[in-house]
C-alpha cells in the first residue's frame, strides 16, 4: 500500500454496518443506516422476536446515564437464542446515548449486538422495532421455513468520494464500471459496477476478499476488504470508496546542487500547517507522492522550513502547489534552505525475541507528538529504515507491525546529529 494511502488510513475510519457511535451525554447518538433484515443478521449476533417480562435498572461502570437489563421471553428466535428466555441490555438510554426503551409487555423484533464480555446489546441503531412494525423482517426470516438459503449475498457500491483541500467539496456520486474481484475458496470471481454504482455477488460459507481494478487516474479502497460469511441468510454490505489517484512529484537537492536522497517530503495543506501527504525521495533525490486529493498544498520537510525552488518552474517557499482531479503535477526541483543541515537516521525493528519484522510501518514525527505523524516509512525485509531528518531537531519515531489497527506499537524519541548511532524499535 502506498504511503500517502497509509497516512489517509490513519487519519480516516470509514464504517459500512450498522453502529453506535461513542457519545457523550451532550451528544446525539450517532448511527448508520441498519439496511435490510438480511444486513442486520449479518452485523448483530442474537435476532428474534421476544416479549418483555422484567425491566431492572443498572448502572453501567463509566456510563452515569439510564441503563436497563431486559428480559424477554423467546417466541421466535431466528439466529443466536436457545433458550426460552434471554435477557439483553439497553445501554445509556435518553440523554444521547443509544440504547433502545423497551416496554414490559411489550412485543418486539430484536437485533442484538455481543459486547466483549459476552453480553447482549440491543440499540436503536439496529432494526429492533415493536413486532407489529417488522412485517418485513418476519416476512424474510419465516421465508427459510419453506427451504435454506444457498447464497449469502455480498451487496455495494462503488462512490467517488473526496475531500477537495482547498478547491472545494465534491459531493459523493455512484461510480459505475468498477470492476470487483471477489476471491473465496482459492476461486475468484468479478463484477461490474453498474450505473447507480452498485453490485451484487453470491457467496458461500467462509472468509472471502475483495479488490477492487479502476480506470488510470483512480484508486479505491473495499470497506471492509474482507468478509466472514457466518449464515447463507444474511448479506454482507460493502462500501468501495474510489478516489482521485494525483501525484506529486519532483526532485531535492542541497545548497551545493547535491540530491538530497532518503527525505521525507510533506504536502501541507495550504489553509492549515497540518501535513495531508508524504513521501520520501529516493537514492537520486527523487520523489513522487501518490494518491493525492484535489487541493492546494505547500511542500515541506518535517522539522524543517518549506523547500525553496531551485528552478523556475519550481514553487516559491509557501507558493501552493494546485493538484487537479487525478493530475500528474510536476514540481521540478526544489531545494533544502542552505542553513539546513541534515543528518541521515538508520534504524530496525524487530520483535520481543529480536527476530526484523519486515515490512514494518514507521511513522516520524517532528517534535513530540503523541500520535504519528506524516511521514511515512516501510521497513525492508530486513526490518532496516532510513531517512533523513534536521539535525539538532527533536523527533519521534513511531512503529508497528504491518497490517496492524492500532496506531502504533512503539515508538523512540531522537535529536539526529551526525553520527547518530541506529535506532532499534521493539515490537512486543
Amino acid at each position: 500500500m502506498r504511503p500517502s494511502l497509509r497516512l489517509a488510513t490513519l487519519l480516516f475510519s470509514i464504517g459500512l454496518t450498522a453502529f453506535a457511535l461513542s457519545v457523550t451525554p451532550a451528544q446525539a447518538c450517532s448511527c448508520s443506516e441498519p439496511g435490510p433484515p438480511c444486513q442486520g443478521l449479518s452485523t448483530h449476533r442474537a435476532v428474534f422476536v421476544g416479549q418483555v417480562l422484567a425491566i431492572e435498572p443498572v448502572g453501567l461502570p463509566g456510563r452515569p446515564e439510564t441503563s436497563q437489563r431486559v428480559t424477554l421471553r423467546v417466541d421466535e428466535s431466528f439466529a443466536g437464542i436457545e433458550t426460552p428466555t434471554t435477557t439483553v441490555l439497553a445501554e445509556r438510554i435518553g440523554g444521547g446515548g443509544c440504547g433502545y426503551r423497551f416496554e414490559v409487555g411489550g412485543r418486539y423484533m430484536v437485533y442484538g449486538w455481543e459486547r466483549p464480555d459476552g453480553q447482549i446489546s440491543v440499540t436503536i441503531c439496529s432494526r429492533t422495532r415493536p413486532v407489529d412494525d417488522a412485517g418485513e423482517d418476519l416476512l424474510y426470516f419465516r421465508s427459510f421455513r419453506e427451504g435454506p438459503a444457498t447464497a449469502a449475498r455480498i451487496i455495494g457500491t462503488a462512490v467517488l468520494s473526496e475531500n477537495d483541500y482547498g478547491l472545494g467539496s465534491t459531493p459523493e456520486a455512484p461510480f459505475q464500471g468498477a470492476r470487483i474481484r471477489v476471491i473465496q475458496a482459492g476461486q475468484s470471481a468479478e463484477v461490474t459496477t453498474d450505473g447507480n454504482g452498485a453490485f451484487d455477488h453470491a457467496a458461500a460459507l467462509g472468509p472471502l476478499d475483495l479488490r477492487a481494478t479502476l480506470p488510470p487516474g483512480y484508486y479505491a479502497q473495499a470497506f471492509p476488504p474482507s468478509v466472514e460469511v457466518r449464515d447463507l441468510r444474511a448479506c454482507y454490505r460493502i462500501r468501495v470508496a474510489v478516489h482521485h489517484d494525483g501525484h506529486v512529484r519532483g526532485r531535492v537537492i542541497d545548497a551545493a546542487g547535491q540530491a538530497v536522497a532518503w527525505l521525507p517530503v510533506d504536502l501541507v495543506r495550504s489553509d492549515r500547517d497540518y501535513p495531508q501527504f508524504s513521501g520520501q525521495t529516493n537514492a537520486r533525490g527523487e520523489f513522487d507522492v501518490a494518491r493525492v486529493a484535489p487541493g492546494r498544498y505547500r511542500l515541506a520537510v518535517p522539522g524543517a522550513p518549506l523547500l525553496e525552488p531551485a528552478a523556475i518552474r519550481a514553487p516559491g517557499p509557501g507558493e501552493p502547489v494546485t493538484v487537479d482531479r487525478s493530475a500528474t503535477v510536476d514540481v521540478g526541483t526544489v531545494r533544502v534552505p542552505a542553513d539546513t543541515v541534515l543528518a541521515l537516521v538508520r534504524g530496525r525493528v524487530v520483535g520481543a525475541d529480536g527476530h526484523a519484522i519486515a515490512g514494518a510501518e514507521i511513522f516520524v514525527s517532528a517534535g513530540r507528538a503523541d500520535r504519528p505523524g506524516t511521514a511515512f516509512l516501510v521497513a525492508d525485509s530486513n526490518g532496516r529504515f532510513q531517512f533523513n531528518a534536521v539535525s539538532g531537531q527533536q523527533y519521534r519515531v513511531f512503529a508497528k507491525a504491518p497490517g496492524s489497527s492500532v496506531a502504533y506499537q512503539t515508538r523512540a524519541d531522537l535529536v539526529p546529529r551526525a553520527g547518530t548511532a541506529p535506532l532499534q524499535l521493539t515490537i512486543r
